[in-house]
Formats: C-alpha cells, structure tokens, sequence
C-alpha cells in the first residue's frame, strides 16, 4: 500500500499570516452594495413578518447545508427544500428521505440553528469575537454530536468522544485522494488561536472589507483545525459572524457548491484568497436574491391602484438608467456567445443524428434582448423556485427544437440578477421533452461585474457542452423507456 502524500495546512515556520499588504486586490465591491441593497430594501417593505420568513428561510438552508457538505447527514433534495421552506419537522423526514434517524438528524439541524442565534447575539450586543465565544459556538454545533473518528500518524482509525468547545487532543491527519492533510499542532493551538482573534480585532480597527475579512479568518481558522472535529461548521460560522456585522447572509455553501469552495479553499492554502473572496461574495449575491425572492412570494398583491402605482415605483426606483444599459449589453454579449456556443455543439452531434434519425430536425433561435416575447412566466418561475434566484428583467433567450423521435427543447434564459447590485446576469437552462419541462440540472451560468470578460466566452462554451451533455442523455432515456 503506498503512503499518502503529505500537505502541511498550517505552515510549520510562521504560523497563521495575516493579510498582505495589498487588500483591496482581493475586496469584491459588490459586497457593499449588496448590504446597501438589503438595507434599502428593508426600509421599502419594512421591518414585516414577510421579511422575517424570508430571513427564517435563508437561516435554515444554512443550518441544513452546513451539515450535508460535511458529510454528517444526507438528505433528499426536495426534502430538503421542505424543510428550508417550512420549518424542521419530524413527519417530514419520511424513511429513505435521509441517512440518518429522523431525530438524530433534526437535533443537529436544531443545534446548527441554536448557534446561528449565538451569532446574531454576539453581533446585536456588539461583543467581540474572543477564543472563549469561539469555543461556545462549536459546543453549540457539535451539540448532539458525542464521538469523532480519528487517524493517527501511522493511517490507524478509531473513534475517540468528543470533548465540545474544548481543543483537539490529538493531531488531525484527515486523508482525501490519497493526500493526508498535518494541521496546527495541539500544543500549538491556544497561541494560534489567541493570534487569530488579535489579528480579527486589529483587521476590524482598519475596516477591512467584510468579504476579505470572512476569507480570511475562514481560512486561517482552517489551518489551525483548532477542535477535533467540527472545524468546517465553526469557520463557516466565523465568517457569517463577519458578514453579519455588516449587515451581509450568513455563508451558506449548497451542495452544489462544494467543489468550488474546496478549490477556493485550496487555493488559499496556495496564498492566493482572492478565490475564497470571490466564493464568499457570489454566496452574498445569492442569498440576497433569494431573500428578495423569498420576500416578493409572500408579500400579498397589490389590491389597489394606489398600491400597485407605490410597488411600481419602488421598482422603478431600483438602479439607474445608465446601469440598466449597462446590463441590456451584457445580456445582449451573453446571448451572442450561447447562441454561438449552442451552435457549435449542435454541428458535433448534427450527423450522427442524421444518420441514425433520416427525419431528424434541429433548428436554433433567440429573441431580441428585452424585447416582449423575451419573457416566459412559467420558465422565469421554474427557474426561480430550482436555482432561487429571482430573474430580473432584461431577459433574452436561447433555444434549441427538435424532432428526435420525441418532441425536444433546450431554453436557455438569460437574465439580470440583481440590477441594483451590480451588473451580473446569469443564464439558466430548461428543457422540454414532449410538452413537459423541467429544469437542467447544471447550476446557473454567471457572469458577474468582477470577472474578466475575456474569460467569459471560454466558459460560457463549457457551460453550454455541460448542458447540451445533460439534456441529451435525459432524452435518451426518455426513449428508451417509451421503447
């Protein structure tokens, strides 16, 4: 058996290192508009029970998520939905709908939930963010949580108690694709940790951004890997301490996402935080477009033309003409590269088609960016209540037809995200299958105002082979069922 390579987080001459010189290379200036959005948003709605469900729902997916990424309990996709949009009930943890014993799964649920209180407190009653309040909040994560599986130095696993809101015993030696990761030391850990709550307090006296702030002691909190276990709940936690503060979304990392925010973890481990940054202000847009989301399905309909005229014109008072324009061309630049991108992959699969289908018949199209018929109610819904985004207008789609032995369609949509924030848009895929729709499973394509654009057209190109892959193989089943 070969031994697994050997990767020191912690680096073993310096300790944690505090941020470079040059922070403003890794602040995302959206973040701040985004706090400023949800400021001027609460202000328009109010301090309402619809803004409180709207925020009770985004504290739950976080409660939920930041258990499932860790592997301490899976749960069904619609399930889980359930229980963000609903509340965490024991009859909705059916048999086969989780891993776990339903009550097991919910005091951890509930023990995630309890420390998020801890952090809304500890930001009300402006208390700084001490190794003592640190320790509270993993023994209020780890909770229900009496034991830890361990490895020592020679690959030997065994389970060990674990002691909560109390530091390892043990060295960490966690192993993945062959690669065994050497944290802090313990006998090290207390110095570490008394160095990253002075660094934190001085990075708050310079008011360093909040999502450079957040990546930051994420990240260092990481290396030291402080607890025995338990670590990657508490430094989300951090972090959501830190965004909090500034009137940000607690960092939520889905399912879906944790490819990237292991990369971006990676490669901060590499000296590099600008990824985690960018990790952390992606989350932020998010969360604030499904907090907006949230808000707009509760709040009643206008029953009046007095308030129909005020919903309109807080609407219409979001964003500035320029910035509308701004958003117009990159849905209009967007378009143009999928309508590009769709063609191409269409021209790899056209002959076999042919040969196989003589009566085949694919064919593209697109609307006019923010023109009328650019528009789908049931699309722009589907793609709202899967991906919880809300689509903002200008929209603009992309479309594939085709007879394949069944009728066959792939809507791309193309949207604005949140034209109050910056200039993102964002492009959705849907496909339809003899008259029934359901949306492909291949997470939104997004092109923010941070990246660069001459990169943009090179993904845009993966994004569309993802889906053209996804949507096809679907279809295939489709028929091989019905034969």
């Amino acid at each position: 058996m070969t031994d697994p390579k050997t990767v020191y987080i912690w680096p073993l001459e310096t300790g944690i290192t505090d941020l470079p010189e040059d922070v403003a290379s890794m602040s995302v200036p959206s973040v701040r508009k985004i706090g400023a959005a949800w400021a001027q948003r609460r202000a328009v709605v109010g301090e309402s029970g619809v803004v409180q469900i709207a925020l009770d729902q985004l504290n739950r997916e976080w409660a939920v998520h930041t258990g499932i990424i860790e592997g301490i309990y899976e749960i069904e996709r619609d399930v889980t939905v359930t229980l963000i949009e609903h509340g965490f009930r024991q009859d909705v943890l059916t048999h086969g709908s989780t891993n776990g014993h339903s009550q097991a799964v919910l005091a951890h649920l509930q023990d995630h939930m309890n420390a998020l209180e801890l952090v809304f407190e500890l930001v009300a009653n402006r208390r700084p963010l001490s190794v003592p309040r640190i320790r509270e909040l993993h023994a209020a994560l780890t909770h229900s949580q009496d034991s830890v599986d361990v490895r020592d130095p020679h690959g030997r696993k065994s389970s060990i108690p674990l002691i909560r809101g109390d530091w390892k015993k043990m060295a960490n030696f966690p192993e993945r694709d062959g690669v065994r990761f050497h944290y802090c030391p313990p006998e090290r850990v207390q110095d570490e940790m008394d160095r990253l709550t002075e660094l934190h307090e001085e990075h708050i006296a310079r008011d360093v951004p909040p999502e450079v702030e957040a990546a930051w002691i994420h990240h260092r909190f990481t290396q030291i890997h402080p607890f025995q276990d338990g670590n990657g709940r508490v430094a989300r936690t951090l972090a959501s301490v830190v965004l909090h503060r500034a009137g940000l979304f607690p960092f939520t990392i889905l399912e879906d996402d944790k490819g990237r925010y292991i990369e971006s973890l990676e490669q901060a481990d590499n000296g590099d935080l600008r990824s985690l940054t960018e990790t952390i202000a992606r989350n932020q847009r998010r969360s604030y477009q499904r907090v907006v989301n949230a808000i707009e399905k509760a709040t009643p309909e206008p029953t009046t033309l007095v308030e129909a005229a005020q919903r309109l014109a807080d609407v219409a008072a979001v964003g500035t003409q320029a910035l509308r324009a701004r958003i117009l061309r990159r849905v209009d630049r967007l378009q143009n590269w999928m309508s590009a991108s769709m063609t191409t992959a269409l021209e790899l699969i056209a002959a076999p088609l042919a040969s196989a289908h003589p009566l085949a018949r694919i064919v593209i199209s697109f609307s006019s960016p923010g023109s009328p018929d650019a528009y789908r109610a049931d699309l722009v819904e589907l793609v709202a209540d899967r991906w919880h985004v809300t689509p903002q207008p200008p929209f603009s789609w992309v479309e594939v037809d085709g007879t394949l032995g069944a009728e066959w369609q792939i809507k791309v949509q193309i949207y604005a995200t949140a034209p109050d924030i910056d200039e993102a848009v964002q492009a959705a895929a849907t496909t339809n299958i003899n008259s029934h729709w359901e949306a492909i499973e291949v997470e939104p394509f997004e092109w923010a105002a941070e990246n660069d654009d001459g990169q943009v057209e090179a993904l845009v190109r993966q994004w569309v082979d993802s889906v053209m892959m996804l949507s096809v193989g679907l279809l295939t089943r489709r028929l091989a069922d019905e034969k």
